[in-house]
């Protein structure tokens, strides 16, 4: 299990607000081959000013951020940085190698620069997230942005075609010049909602 402080929790992602430190504790199975039940929460070092945090089988990926507010009543999310933990054996951790990382959390640096995580979705072991910008305006959701996968490929959960696993964030071809609102993911699955919307920015 996992929480952030002072935030309401899902089973799939757990948001918080931006006032909030984003510290991430844990409880329970250890996954990192030491055997230790964790009884009462821990602080895992390493996340703060966490946004949203997400979990797969044996690992976690956390987004830090910055909401930016304009005069018309848009907010974008910006800034955001990937951080993962945990195992690594698909290469679900999309650092392009495939060892585990349980020292602390690591900056994924795929995600650094120009491509901005808006929207993300851990299966047992793959990850997939929607890069771009995202928008509120008079709470309807407007997106634009590339869907990219990584992680185990076994059951084609991937979406490139084929089944091979990929330790680095790749683009799906598929999705091009689609309107993507929102992505999920289960254990083996990954799914898309396109929206009726397209901001061109």
């Amino acid at each position: 299990s996992c929480v952030l402080t002072g935030n309401i929790i899902s089973n799939v992602e757990i948001f918080m607000n931006s006032k909030d430190d984003g510290f991430v504790y844990f409880w329970g199975y250890k996954w990192d081959g030491s055997g230790v039940r964790q009884s009462i929460p821990k602080l895992i070092d390493g996340f703060t000013k966490i946004k949203k945090i997400y979990c797969g089988k044996e690992h976690i990926m956390a987004i830090n951020g910055n909401y930016g507010f304009t005069k018309t009543l848009i907010s974008i999310i910006e800034n955001n940085k990937l951080y993962v933990y945990g195992r690594n054996k698909y290469g679900q951790l999309g650092l392009s190698y495939w060892r585990d990382r349980f020292i602390k959390p690591t900056l994924n640096s795929f995600f650094w620069n120009k491509k901005k995580v808006i929207k993300m979705a851990s299966g047992a072991m793959h990850c997939i997230a929607l890069c771009g910008k995202q928008f509120f305006i008079w709470l309807t959701f407007l997106a634009n942005g590339e869907l990219y996968s990584w992680g185990n490929n076994a059951f084609h959960q991937l979406g490139h075609g084929d089944k091979e696993n990929r330790n680095t964030p790749t683009l799906i071809s598929f999705f091009k010049w689609m309107n993507i609102k929102d992505v999920f993911a289960f254990y083996n699955q990954s799914f898309v909602i396109l929206g009726l919307y397209y901001l061109l920015i």
